[in-house]
């Protein structure tokens, strides 16, 4: 480099560096630079340092004359000019003919101030169609909500002075209830959600008063079972305050209870009972309507249009907390979004659910937080677009049918971007130019296409700083290539940083305003919505020289740059990375198409289930000894038993209850019995390709030897065997998972008169298996009960005692029997005794 250019290069930097140290250069201080804008004029101040620049020069804004005052300040009003930004320039020539220049400009256009949120923002639609294939998630998501059994029992008592014929009446409470499983269908209605519940296998145990408020009081237990209960509801679906979803019952529930079967098993209702048998039998045909009435008043709404709700809707409420846009979107994009539901439209087509969004950063490591690169804005607002929400209808606009439509407007998307963009978006440090090799850019090649830069001599490394002083915004208007939208990039700073010999130094800046492509696609094969931007036609890029301190002619520059512009639009389509769908209620979002409406953005989708592996075909075979029954003046024993299952797809619970006992009634006859407990359960697995499952099975057993004392009798109890539990996958060899309950038997003495004996039992065990095809499951549990109660001819005569092993049945002996009865001796759960078995298949 010559001495005379060197001079040049030196003056500039010593001048910069001066620049950069006092901020001599600021003078105009509002608005910020960037900033959005509205109306026909702008109000612009600033300070001109006079100590540095001199008193007694001359300020224009935008060629306006201003007065600067003696402490540097002043204040102007410029006009918006068209197009989506407004330069503005402040230059003051002080007395020796030195100008000072500051170049700055705001985004013309209405803005969403940064923390508020865009109305109507974001929003959900689920078409009748969608609803449809909605009912087993939400029993799914709901869990033990749409357990009927758990509810009724929550809701005791369900009968209370309930009329049944002349002047009867009935108390009634559920001591036990469950179910085998749920079938739920959802469809729209033109106020609501229409919902049906099919119970399978419902069974209850209630404890019931009856009484004619005369002479008869007769207290009761009665045993239901029902294949199929179906109720059927309409709910109303509205914004929670809190944003969440507020779920109410309309109206009455019908509750069908199908075919019941039903058994007085405790107490003086039995059929065969003297008077109160015959008044029993002629009250059953009542039962069931009875029954049905109670069911009607739990599960319904306790006070109609009141803030209470019914346990049917609370259990909805419950699967719906699984909608929340906010969660999903924000995690799947890495921004914050407060996105409550403002609105909920229900009709024969379908719901929407339109909620106001505001998209903002915070800094951080979790995982909607940023860590801002140096020189990311903090944004004051961001660009909005104005419009109302239309339906999306019942197809897409191509006329396929959907069930999901999720859906955003430019403004909240806008938002988005301005999130993105306080998080770095739009940061790009350009240090070579694609090609193959890549060319390292220096001052040498930029002078070959920037001729101002043949101002260096020597060869000097140059990186290009692209940096954004408001967010890139939507627009009203579709692309300048006739894409989906366009998108504007507002005055992007676009810096030449110079390697010299010591540090970089910015030598030429130039903020670009381009109208850009915008597209939203979605690729099937990584399930991501991918933003596609594409650059406009040649000349539709405006450039303005912000600083020069290369002495480069700025008209020459101006010129130069829009056609330089796609060099940096190719690094900043890059940036626009795809963004994975997150699921929604458990389920993949698989999009048929996208498409812009008006001012909204919408995706038109399916809700698909996630691949899992299933159990399927499962079945239960009763391998235990016969329920038997002895209950005459002279003979009492019993067996009884009950298998009760629950299951879905991923799951199952079988639980067998059961009572064994005894009671010798006099001193010559001695009173035993025994009996085999155990079932079969055979099931499939569909695995998924590709993926190891596994099958943990647990079971458990708790329960007690009960012995009422009967003076001077004897008894006892026993299990025969261990609990034995084995499994085999396919044909393959059993894996034994057996126990020993902890206490296995429990006895008293003839003559000797002591008292009642209550012995709990329990034990527990476990079995993992796993594999990667499908295959065939069977696993086999038994165990062997006994029991006996011992009489006495002579010295003392007696009795026996009464002996029972309870594991969570009633007897139903009414010959003064009491041990194998709950709560009974020890006030024992009907509930939690008994054998359980769990089932549960995950993918490993």
């Amino acid at each position: 480099m010559d001495n005379r250019r060197a001079q040049l290069v030196s003056i500039f930097a010593a001048f910069l560096l001066l620049a950069t140290a006092c901020d001599v250069q600021t003078i105009i201080s509002a608005p910020r630079h960037g900033s959005i804008a509205d109306g026909p004029s702008i109000a612009t101040s600033g300070t001109v340092n006079l100590a540095s620049y001199g008193a007694g020069g001359t300020l224009t804004v935008n060629g306006i004359a201003t007065p600067v005052n003696p402490d540097g300040t002043w204040s102007q009003s410029v006009n918006r000019v068209a197009g989506y930004v407004t330069p503005i320039t402040a230059t003051y020539v002080n007395q020796q003919g030195q100008d000072f220049r500051h170049r700055t400009a705001v985004v013309n256009g209405p803005s969403i101030p940064a923390g508020s949120p865009s109305p109507d923002g974001v929003g959900m639609v689920f078409t009748a169609n969608g609803l449809t294939g909605l009912g087993p998630v939400v029993e799914n998501l709901a869990g033990g909500s749409f357990d009927i059994g758990a509810l009724l029992q929550a809701q005791n008592p369900i009968l209370e002075d309930e009329p049944l014929f002349l002047t009867f009446e009935a108390d009634g409470s559920v001591y036990e209830a469950g179910i085998g499983n749920v079938d739920i269908s959802a469809a729209a209605a033109a106020n609501g959600v229409d919902l049906t519940v099919d119970v399978h296998d419902l069974y209850v145990g209630l404890d019931l008063d009856i009484t004619d408020n005369l002479l008869i009081n007769a207290s009761c237990a009665l045993e239901l079972q029902v294949d199929v209960t179906t109720i059927d509801a309409t709910f109303d679906l509205e914004p929670e305050p809190a944003g969440g979803v507020d779920v109410n019952q309309i109206g009455t529930l019908s509750v069908d209870l199908g075919t019941v079967d039903y058994e007085f098993i405790s107490g003086i209702c039995d059929g065969d009972t003297f008077v109160i048998g015959d008044i029993v039998n002629a009250l059953t045909p009542d039962i069931e309507a009875v029954v049905a009435g109670g069911f009607t008043e739990a599960l319904g709404d306790p006070d109609g249009t009141g803030p209470a709700d019914s346990p049917l809707a609370e259990a909805i409420e419950t699967s719906l907390a699984g909608i929340d846009i906010a969660g999903e979107l924000s995690e799947a994009i890495g921004v914050n979004l407060d996105a409550g539901f403002t609105s909920i439209t229900e009709s024969t087509s379908g719901i929407e659910m339109l909620a106001d969004a505001d998209f903002f950063a915070s800094i951080g490591a979790g995982p909607t937080d940023c860590l801002p690169p140096p020189g990311s804005p903090l944004l004051e607002s961001t660009y909005d677009v104005p419009t109302p929400f239309s339906s999306l209808g019942s197809t897409t606009p191509s006329g396929d049918p959907f069930g999901l439509g999720v859906t955003i407007s430019a403004s909240a998307f806008n938002q988005l971007l301005g999130a993105l963009t306080e998080c770095g978006l739009t940061n790009t440090d350009i240090s070579e130019l694609a090609g193959d090799p890549p060319l390292p850019l220096n001052t040498a090649l930029l002078s070959t296409i920037i001729p101002s830069f043949s101002v260096f001599q020597d060869v000097y490394p140059v990186t290009i700083q692209v940096r954004p002083t408001t967010a890139p915004f939507l627009t009203d208007q579709p692309g300048p290539n006739g894409e989906m939208a366009e998108l504007v990039m507002a005055n992007l700073m676009v810096t030449f940083m110079v390697q010299g010999p010591n540090q970089a130094l910015p030598y030429l800046s130039v903020a670009i305003d381009a109208p850009l492509g915008f597209d939203l696609t979605f690729d099937p094969a990584t399930n991501q919505l991918a933003p596609v931007i594409t650059p406009g036609p040649i000349g539709s890029a405006s450039a303005r020289v912000i600083t020069n301190y290369m002495g480069a002619d700025e008209s020459e520059l101006e010129a130069i740059f829009p056609n330089l512009f796609p060099l940096f639009a190719g690094e900043l389509s890059g940036a626009f990375g795809a963004f994975p769908l997150p699921s929604l209620l458990g389920l993949d979002i698989s999009v048929i198409e996208t498409a812009r409406q008006g001012d909204y953005f919408n995706l038109y989708a399916n809700l698909t289930p996630d691949p899992q592996a299933e159990i399927t075909n499962l079945t239960i075979t009763d391998t235990s000894s016969s329920d038997t029954v002895t209950d005459s003046l002279f003979d009492v024993n019993e067996w009884r038993h009950r298998i009760r299952p629950s299951n879905n797809s991923t799951s199952a619970s079988i639980d067998l209850k059961g009572m064994i006992g005894a009671d010798a009634c006099c001193s010559v006859d001695d009173e035993q019995i025994t009996a085999g407990a155990g079932y079969t359960v055979s099931f499939d697995v569909q695995p998924v390709a590709g993926e190891t499952w596994q099958v943990a099975i647990d079971h458990s057993m708790l329960g007690a030897h009960t012995i009422i004392n009967e003076d001077n009798g004897g008894a006892q109890t026993r299990f025969d065997s261990p609990i034995t539990g084995r499994a085999r996958v396919d044909a393959g060899a059993w894996q034994d998972f057996s126990f020993n309950v902890s206490q296995s038997s429990a006895s008293t003495s003839v003559g000797n008169s002591g008292s009642d004996v209550l012995v709990e039992f329990s034990g527990s065990n476990g079995l993992l298996l796993t594999g990667t095809s499908a295959a065939t499951i069977t696993i086999e549990i038994d165990f062997d009960l006994f029991a006996r109660s011992e009489s006495n001819v002579i010295f003392p005569i007696a009795a026996g005692d009464e002996a029972a092993i309870r594991f969570g049945a009633n007897d139903t002996i009414a010959n003064g029997f009491t041990a194998g009865g709950y709560p009974g001796l020890g006030n024992r759960s009907i509930v939690t005794d008994g054998h359980f078995l769990d089932i549960a298949l995950s993918s490993a």
